[in-house]
This record gives C-alpha cells, structure tokens and sequence, in this order.
C-alpha cells in the first residue's frame, strides 16, 4: 500500500503559516528527506521565502528585545541553511525586512552589503531604509537612497515615506532643530526624482513631509530676516506643490493649504483658488469636485485669518454639505 507523502506545495503552504520555530522545524525535516529512498523533498526558494517571512510577522512591539532577536537568529539560520543553491533575492529581502521589524539596522545593512549570487532589488533598499530611519540615521539613509538610484533601480512610495522620515526624525540635534536644513536635504531628493516619483502615488510623502516643514518654517518664524525666510519658504512651497505631476491628492492639498493659513498675512486666495482648482483623486475626496473636511478646514482657517469670513462660509456651503458625508 503507497504512503502519501507530502509534497513541495503542502511543505510550502503549512510553513507560509507556522510560527518562527515549526517554520525552521519543517525546513529540517524536508532537508532530511534526502535520506529516504522515495519522496524525498528538498527545501526551495519559497520554502526559505516563506519560512524568513513568517518570522518578520510573528515580531510585535510587544516582545522584549531577546525574545525579537531570538526570532531574527531564526531567520539567519534559515538565511544560512538556504546556501547558494536556494538564496535569491526574495530570500535576502525577506531577511532584510525581518531584521528591520527587530530594528537592527547593523544586520539589515550587512545583509544588503553581502548579498551572494543575486543583486539587491528595490525592496531590499526600502528595507535598509526604513531600519536606518527608525534610529535617525539620516546620512546613512540617504546615502542607500542614492545609491539605490545610481543603480537605477526604481523608487516606491515606501523609499520616499522612509526617506522623508528620515530626515525629519534625525538623531542629530543640528538637524532635528533646524527646519531650514531639513528642507535643503528634502529639496535636494525632489530635485533628482523622475516625473514618475512626482506623481503622488509613488513621491507623494516627500512633497507632504516638505510642505510640512514649509508651513512649521511659517509658523516658527518672525521679525527681521525671518520675514525674508517666510516669504522665501512660501514661494518654495507653492513651486514644490506645482512640481506634482498629474493628480494631487488630499495629504498634498491638506498640507499645501495648511501652509497658506501659517503664512503672515494669510495667502486665503491661494487658499481658495487651490481648494476650487486642484484635481483629486477620486476615493481620496468622495469623487472630483469634493475635498476632505481636512482639506476644507485649513482653507477655511486661511479665510478667518485674513477676516475673509465671507468666504470662509461660502466654502463651507460649497463643500461643506452635508449630503457629500463630509460633515
């Protein structure tokens, strides 16, 4: 009578949802299956793939530090025990984005460095990234950024949200505090992306994160040379904002709006002119023509600034109608 035994998909689909240790586990007992005369079973590609993946899953917040790394020594096992003959680059990325889960930046960078038989993808980068921004670590994020380009390998809406983290999040206090440097770095990354990367869907957190500290340069600034700064920071933001190519969405309006109700005096008919001309997404706003209630309450805040109350409450009958859900 045959014995069924299982197959290379049934070993692949029960690791795709075992915990970290039945994941390395099954791993073993299909590397032993060699011994046997019939069915034997080797562990693949998938089969590290999945088996790396499951243990960036299983970590949460809510383990102490040995019980992540516990968890990330599995993966490196598996890394390991993957040899030359299964490591590709799906198995270096799912490595990559486990030890970025644990928030080891060190491992996540040696394995982008010393990657066997395979070249890094986009996915990798964005994992280095995010592990260097999650500790600050702007130079060195910025630094994989730009490699990652030099190598013309395309950026993804992750690599421009950990970018601009980045930068925004630094551990080095000069930066941290100096809204004006921050934008430098920012302008400098806007300055070398592609009308593909100006389009919100993959760039749109750069151009949010920039207009962001636009409208706190705004805000912060007063008096003397701070006058020529918020002039300067306004203009910019308004070039920045008509950099976007295609469609805005509601962040990017949200944020270009907050920076016309923190100038001084108030910029309520940029305010209004944007808020009636700028084309969003549909799913973003409820369909074309409509504006979120964020996009709607800081056009509304530039009106009142500027004592324009007339026209604050013509844009609240305008968009404000309660039958468009949006109040």
């Amino acid at each position: 009578e045959d014995v069924i035994r299982p197959d290379i998909v049934s070993y692949n689909t029960v690791i795709s949802c075992a915990d970290p240790q039945m994941a390395l586990e099954l791993i073993h007992e299909m590397r032993l299956s060699r011994r046997n005369r019939d069915g034997v079973v080797l562990p693949n590609s998938v089969s590290f793939t999945n088996a790396i993946n499951r243990c960036r899953v299983f970590i949460n917040k809510s383990q102490s530090i040995d019980e992540r790394d516990a968890v990330l020594d599995i993966a490196l096992t598996l890394l390991e025990l993957a040899g030359d003959d299964n490591v590709n680059v799906y198995v270096y990325s799912a490595a990559i984005w486990t030890a970025e889960a644990v928030g080891n930046y060190q491992v996540a960078c040696s394995l982008l460095c010393g990657m066997k038989n395979c070249t890094p993808n986009n996915v990798c980068y964005d994992g280095v990234i995010s592990s260097l921004a999650q500790h600050g670590l702007h130079r060195e994020a910025l630094y994989i950024y730009y490699e990652m380009k030099k190598k013309a390998l395309s950026a993804t809406r992750k690599t421009y949200q950990k970018v601009a983290f980045a930068v925004r999040n630094s551990r080095e206090s000069e930066l941290f505090e100096s809204l004006t440097r921050q934008a430098a770095l920012l302008e400098g990354v806007l300055s070398g992306m592609s009308d593909r990367d100006k389009e919100v869907a993959i760039g749109g957190p750069l151009f949010e994160s920039l207009l962001a500290v636009y409208g706190e340069i705004l805000s912060s600034s007063n008096g003397g040379s701070g006058m020529h700064e918020k002039q300067r920071a306004f203009r910019a933001a308004r070039m920045t904002f008509d950099s976007i190519v295609g469609s805005v969405d509601d962040a990017c309006l949200t944020a270009m709006l907050a920076v016309c109700s923190a100038a001084s005096p108030s910029n309520w008919n940029e305010a209004v002119t944007l808020l009636h001309s700028s084309d969003i997404i549909c799913g973003e706003a409820r369909g074309p023509g409509k504006v979120t209630k964020r996009a709607l309450s800081n056009a509304v805040i530039a009106c009142a600034k500027a004592n324009e109350w007339g026209e604050g409450l013509n844009l609240i009958e305008l968009y404000g109608n309660c039958r468009y859900g949006l109040f």
